[in-house]
């Protein structure tokens, strides 16, 4: 049996040789020098693999044959083969695992930047939205201010319409055929300016009597318009003129019409009086016929 390594297994001794000595040796230092390389690279590509008994046997009677060679060729007298212990796994030492990454620190100075700019812009909402709520609070005074004005208006346009419709049924009243004009004179000193002209339909129909130039009553003071008659003063209502000093009274019924002798204004203390009492402002009782 021949115990001589083929080429193969002498260019792996070779570099397992230029391994200890630093240098491949011998012809075959070209594949010596690739087997270098590649059992460079070996530990860091695969994993740790114990050899075969075979192997191990063949390579240690390789070693120990290149030891005799090398001592002159003498070889001590054989002993008797022992079994070959079980072969100890070659271990190969992992090359250093690279470090961890480092954590990236863009996130938080951009996460930073988002929180500014979401303050940045709930701040000018809230600006906005405070313009919006003055806006509104002003829109809604003035269209308070406008819904009073509207109301007042409507109020005035009513009352123009009334007025007008008063007058309207005034001017018909006193324009009316057959109609009787009896005007009032002042009877007391203190309302020397003070008139008036009651309109009245034969028959004691509708009337009316219409006075200017009239101050408003002193404080406790009301005037009262009576129908003076042969039966009884008959009261007719309160006289309340305006800012213009002016008051207009009328009804459809004349009560007394037959016995009436005359028309008077006087300043009585109450509306609820019977009789006159007081001071005579207005007195009439010429009747003077329309057309």
């Amino acid at each position: 049996m021949n115990d001589r390594p083929d080429p193969e297994e002498q260019a792996i001794l070779d570099a397992l040789e230029a391994l200890e000595e630093g240098e491949p040796a011998g012809e075959g230092g070209r594949e010596s020098r690739a087997y270098i390389e590649l059992l460079g690279l070996l530990p860091d590509g695969l994993e740790p693999v114990a050899p075969s008994p075979e192997v191990k046997r063949r390579v240690m009677a390789a070693v120990g044959e290149r030891a005799r060679g090398a001592d002159g060729g003498a070889r001590p007298a054989a002993e008797p083969e022992a079994a070959d212990p079980a072969p100890a796994p070659i271990q190969f030492r992992r090359p250093p695992s690279a470090p961890p990454p480092r954590p990236a620190r863009w996130p938080l100075p951009l996460a930073a930047a988002i929180a500014a700019l979401a303050i940045g812009l709930a701040g000018w909402l809230s600006l906005r939205l405070g313009e919006q709520d003055r806006t509104i609070e002003a829109l809604s005074a003035d269209l308070a201010v406008e819904s009073e004005r509207r109301s007042r208006l409507e109020r005035e346009n009513a009352e123009l319409a009334a007025a007008r419709r008063e007058l309207s049924h005034q001017l018909s009243l006193a324009t009316s055929r057959g109609m009787v004009a009896c005007p009032l004179k002042p009877m007391d000193r203190e309302y020397p300016r003070v008139s008036g002209l009651l309109f009245m339909s034969p028959g004691g129909g509708p009337w009316l009597l219409s006075v200017h130039d009239l101050d408003p009553p002193p404080e406790g003071g009301v005037y009262v318009v009576w129908f003076l008659g042969g039966d009884a003063p008959h009261s007719m209502g309160v006289l309340a003129p305006g800012a213009d000093r002016s008051v207009q009274l009328t009804a459809e019924r004349m009560p007394g019409h037959e016995s009436m002798t005359g028309v008077a204004v006087t300043l009585e203390p109450s509306a609820e009086a019977e009789r006159p009492s007081g001071p005579t402002l207005l007195y009439g009782h010429e009747q003077i016929e329309l057309l």
